[in-house]
Formats: C-alpha cells, structure tokens, sequence
C-alpha cells in the first residue's frame, strides 16, 4: 500500500514477493498481454494523503475510460485472494463399449448463463461486484476480464472504444448520437451491411450478450461497408423515413459510450414478405419473397433462424425470424418478415428486412438490408414501427 511513509521506497524498487498475492495476479496478467504498465489504486495513489485522494479521484474516470483493459478479481474479497485460481477438476467417468472394452470420460461442469427475469444478459457476479467503488470501474472500462470462480469472462464494447471520436463529430456536426448513428444522417446510416466474409470467417452468429439495439452496426461482431451514392445518386437520394422518436439509455456517464438500452420509432413504408433461408454451396443464402416481384437476396447480418412468437395459446402458431445464437441448430426455413422502405435513388430503394422482437414484444429486430426497384415495394403502406 502506498503512503507517505512507503511512499520514496515505492518509486525506487517493488519487490514482486512484497506484493499481495492479488496483485502478483495481476501483474502476471498484464505481462502476459504483453502490456508495460499496470495502474493500482492502493499504489498509484497515497492512501493517507487527502490531497492526493482528492487530485487522483478526479482522474478516475479518464483512467478507467482510456484503459486498454480493466482486470476485474471480481471473485476476490480482499487484495489476500487469488484471480489465478486452479482450474476446475475433469470428473472421470469410467465407460463400457459394445465390444466390453472399457475406457473413462471426462467432462467438467458446463457454465451456463441465464438472463435474468427481464431476459437481460447474465452478469459475472462475486464479492466485488457487491462494492460501491467498483461499480464505477465496471461502468467506465471498455474491456473488462472477469476472473470469477469458474471461468474466465471478456466482456467489451464496441461504442466505447470510439466516444472519443462520436464526441468530436457531434461537436462539429451538432447532431444526435443513436447507439453508433447520426440523427442528421439516420436513413443512411441504418443501411451499413455486414462486409462480405472471407471463406475462412463462415457465417457469424448474434452476440451471445446484448450490446447493442439490432438497428446499429456495434450489435455484431462484424466489419461492415456501407453503400456511398455517387454525384448523380447523391443529388436525388432521400430518405424514405421519418424518426418519430429516440431513446438511448447509456450503461454509465458517458452518453457517447455503451448502452443499457436503445430504440428507434420510425414512420415509413413497410410491406410484408415471405423470407426463405436455404443452404446452398457451402453457406447460407436469404431471400426475400414478395408477390408480384422477383425474389429479392439479402445481405443478412448473421445466420438467422426461425422462431415461435407471442402467446403459447394462440389458435394459430405465429412465427418470426432472429437472429441466430451460438447454441441454435441452423436449418432452412420460410417465414414472415417486415420490409422497410428506408432511402430512394431514382427508381431504386434500398430497406432493411425487420423481424419481430422475443426480447421486447411489439417492436422489431433488424435482420439484414436489401435493395431493389421501388417496384417491389409498390403496394407498402405508411407504417410506425419500433426497432430495438
């Protein structure tokens, strides 16, 4: 610990074996990332020196926002404890053949995360999370290792990682920030597309931890491209919606950075179609199917899979697509979808196919975009839609 005392003997030499086992951890941790500098609050700051509280608690935030990462001994109690704990023993089961020939599985217990009653994300939970002090740590980092008591748990953020830059556009442009998107360029920014995978990347899947509102790119773990109008598109390109409203709800201080929950309420033209997933060469393919108009492909922002929604006692069952999860089997598919009509060029129109929310009943999940003609959309009707 440091203080006044301590304090000229700190700057010279720290032996490792003086160190609380905890922070032998953590520096263990840091020179295996291969990072220089590891920052302590009961080192970097003099812990008897009011002054010094007072000048240091007063950078905390920047500390913990420009960070590379946070290591969060979220299972320890006190800086006595371990975050390097021995791994979890195999349990040896002893197995028998059809041939009588014996051998022994092994196997280890399966961590699994349930959202609460709320269906929001589990969070790794111990001792440390149940302190005042630390809640500012986990809401300002932008990347977080939780050692808990089974697993080691990664947890970052995309929306943090560039604030700093959302902060100098939206003084230079005074628009409204949404979750990775402008106000002022909002039709066009709801357009990016998942970048087109290399063979070696495969189809991706949802984050199996909400981060983001579907509508925004930071919602997959994915580079993507958007469409740029060239001079003629540019100057009869308009927006074909209208926002209604906004709400965006940051996880902490910082209104630029993560989010807790988002939503977009838009008005504009939507019409029904029937969305067919199928298996072909290798990967899957999307295809949008409206009557009166050529199949249409999309550019999906993951594998999705077909899903029940609404209440188990309909006469009827309902379904939507999602959004595939790790742990869902993919197969083909054909379902209902929403097209939303979101920008116009000419005689061409560029949308996002909308599928209904499980996690928020009533609203709508992006689930790719696609362009075509305004010929197919040529029976949409005028529509408030919701999008989570």
């Amino acid at each position: 610990m440091a203080t006044k005392a301590s304090w000229a003997k700190l700057t010279v030499n720290i032996p490792l074996g003086d160190l609380p086992s905890l922070f032998q951890d953590a520096i263990i941790i840091t020179r295996q990332l291969g990072l220089r500098y590891l920052w302590i609050d009961s080192l970097c700051i003099i812990q008897d020196s009011l002054r010094d509280w007072e000048t240091e608690a007063a950078k905390m935030a920047s500390i913990y926002q420009n960070s590379y990462v946070t290591i969060s001994a979220t299972n320890a109690s006190d800086s006595s404890a371990r975050c390097l704990t021995d791994r979890r023993k195999a349990v040896k089961i002893p197995y028998e053949n059809t041939t009588k020939k014996e051998f022994a599985l092994r196997a280890r217990v399966y961590s699994d995360h349930h959202p609460d009653a709320n269906g929001n994300p589990a969070k790794p939970t111990g001792p440390l999370t149940l302190r005042a002090w630390a809640l500012q740590e986990h809401v300002l980092s932008s990347r977080i290792l939780h050692f808990t008591a089974t697993e080691l748990v990664f947890e970052w953020d995309k929306l943090p990682a560039i604030s700093g830059i959302a902060s100098k556009i939206r003084k230079a442009t005074h628009s409204e920030y949404i979750a990775g998107l402008w106000k002022s360029n909002l039709a066009f920014d709801l357009l990016w597309q998942r970048a087109v995978p290399t063979p070696t990347d495969g189809d991706s899947h949802s984050l199996e931890t909400w981060r983001a509102p579907t509508f925004s790119w930071s919602s997959l773990n994915a580079p993507v491209t958007y469409y740029t109008p060239d001079d003629d598109e540019r100057q009869t390109s308009r927006s074909s919606v209208n926002l209604v409203s906004s709400t965006v709800i940051p996880t902490g201080f910082n209104a630029l950075g993560a989010v807790s929950d988002a939503s977009l309420t838009l008005r504009g033209p939507t019409a029904t179609a029937t969305l067919s997933g199928k298996y072909i060469c290798g990967s899957w393919n999307y295809t949008l199917i409206i009557e009166g108009t050529n199949a249409i492909e999309i550019a999906h922002d993951c594998c999705l899979v077909k899903s029940r929604w609404g209440t188990s006692d309909a006469d009827e069952e309902q379904w939507t697509i999602r959004r595939a999860q790790p742990k869902d089997i993919l197969a083909e598919f054909e379902a209902p979808v929403l097209c939303l009509s979101v920008a116009r060029y000419n005689d061409f129109m560029s949308g996002i196919v909308l599928g209904r929310s499980e996690r928020k009943p009533g609203s709508w999940e992006r689930l790719g975009a696609f362009a075509a003609g305004t010929e197919s959309l040529r029976h949409a009707k005028e529509e408030d839609l919701m999008l989570v």
